[in-house]
């Protein structure tokens, strides 16, 4: 590949920088009401920085992996595949949301764009999309306060 090959193949760095400040800039505007579900087309691709409840509950699920391996590891009295099928098992239930949440912008995504030309049914009810599975509501001075905790569930 020649050199003017690769500068139209690849960005350089200031042109990637550029992007990654246009993209903060996007998300510093655009911010408002957090939603899971962005209705806005023009910020495809932005969902995980411009929803905190999608970054706080991919970092919860990434951290309630690791805590149930490290007890599954421990666990003297399992298996290796019974541990494998737990873990499996655990990431199952802390994805269900973002499936769940994926399912949806994709139905509407189709709906959008193809409208009554699109040849697979879309269904015109909404993707029930149930709560994310780690919450704990703790007391503190007289005031309830909704608290996510990570917690080992096999």
């Amino acid at each position: 590949m020649s050199q003017e090959e690769k500068m139209r193949a690849f960005y350089s760095k200031a042109e990637l920088e550029l992007l990654a400040l246009e993209a903060s800039a996007v998300c510093t505007l655009r911010k408002g009401p957090s939603r899971a579900i962005p209705s806005d087309p023009g910020i495809r691709g932005l969902e995980l920085r411009m929803c905190p409840t999608r970054a706080l509950n991919m970092a919860l699920a990434q951290k309630a992996l690791l805590k149930c391996h490290d007890v599954l590891k421990t666990k003297q009295d399992k298996s290796s595949e019974e541990k494998l099928r737990s873990l499996a098992l655990a990431s199952t239930k802390l994805s269900r949301w973002s499936k769940q949440v994926a399912i949806e912008t994709a139905r509407q995504d189709a709906m959008q764009a193809y409208a009554s030309d699109y040849a697979i049914s879309v269904a015109d009810e909404p993707t029930i999309i149930t709560p994310f599975p780690i919450t704990v509501t703790v007391k503190r001075r007289a005031v309830t306060v909704k608290r996510r905790r990570v917690t080992c569930e096999y």
